[in-house]
Formats: structure tokens, sequence, C-alpha cells
């Protein structure tokens, strides 16, 4: 009797567990991993982008090599303080604008919780069939690095622009200011 009682309540525990996972959209989140249409690729980065898997989000990019993983990161939660590093990305709506065997562009909206009220985004996204999967491409933008450069003011130093910390300092060869001090006198 304790056996069967044991086995019975191990049935009804295996059989409640599907139901949930059926219920929770276990099939459709199944389903959509394989990212077989432009619409459920970009709606797998979403949701991978709001539970914070960064890592799953920024494989499913088609153009990783020019998107910086931390600029990605940065593009969904923001940085230095901006409303975004205190929001939260409660939802997004896709939808399609153009498609074709190949290529498809979507548009979506992505809904924000922040500390002073709810923060819409939208974007346009494309995504690009790879083999039996479609990934997407993320946009870039593409800002002009000027090279750094020794600018004299009207104080007593020199203050060199465009260091960051990215910068090699050892390959730029930058020359150092030609200056000669006559005095110490401030006019």
């Amino acid at each position: 009797m304790g056996r069967l009682l044991a086995v019975g309540i191990f049935a009804l525990t295996v059989i409640l567990v599907a139901i949930a996972w059926l219920q929770s959209g276990g099939i459709a989140r199944e389903r959509m991993r394989s990212a077989q249409t432009p619409d459920e690729a970009v709606r797998l980065l979403l949701t991978e982008a709001q539970q914070h898997d960064f890592d799953a989000a920024y494989s499913r990019l088609e153009n990783r090599a020019e998107v910086d993983k931390a600029a990605f990161i940065r593009d969904f939660y923001g940085s230095n303080g901006s409303l975004l590093t205190f929001s939260n990305l409660e939802s997004f709506d896709v939808w399609g604008l153009h498609a074709t065997d190949s290529d498809a562009t979507l548009r979506t909206k992505l809904h924000y919780s922040t500390a002073v009220g709810p923060l819409d985004d939208v974007r346009d996204l494309k995504a690009v069939h790879d083999g039996n999967v479609w990934k997407v491409v993320w946009p870039t933008t593409r800002v002009p690095k000027p090279a750094p450069q020794v600018i004299p003011v009207t104080y007593l130093r020199w203050d060199v622009i465009n260091r960051g910390a990215e910068d090699d300092w050892g390959v730029q060869n930058v020359d150092s200011p030609q200056v000669r001090i006559i005095s110490m006198n401030a006019l």
C-alpha cells in the first residue's frame, strides 16, 4: 500500500509539472529557441536580454565581430547613471516591416519600467537567414576616432585630448610639445 501511494504521488507530481510547463508556454519557448522565423529570432534575443542572459543574446547576433559585448549590454540598460541604468525591460512588441527568403526588417518597441515612469524605445532590427536559423544584425554606430593631439591652453599646462582606457599610447607616435619655458610669470 505504501509503495503504491509513493508511485501515485510521484506520477501525480510528474503530471502536474508537465501541465505547469505547458501552461507557462514551454512548447512555444522550445520552438522559439530554434529561431525558424525572423520574428522568433528577434523575440528570442529580446527575451534573453530581458532575462539578463546577455551571453545567450549576444550569441544570437549575426555581426558579433562588429559589436562589442559591453556596448551591446549598454544599448539595453544604459551607462554612466542614465535613466536606463535604473530601469527594467518589462515587455516588448515585435512586428514585421519587410521580409524576403534571406533577410527581414522588423520593428521592435521596448517597454521599460523606470524610476520616473514608463519609457518606450522603438528600434528597427534586421534579421538574416544563416543556414537553417535566423540571426539578428545588431545596428552599430560608427563614431570617428580622431587621432590624439596636443593642444596648447592659455595657462601653464598642456592637455592631451581623447585619451581613453582603450588607447595604446606606445603605437600612436604623438610628438611631445616643443616648448621652452623662459619665464614662470603668469600673464
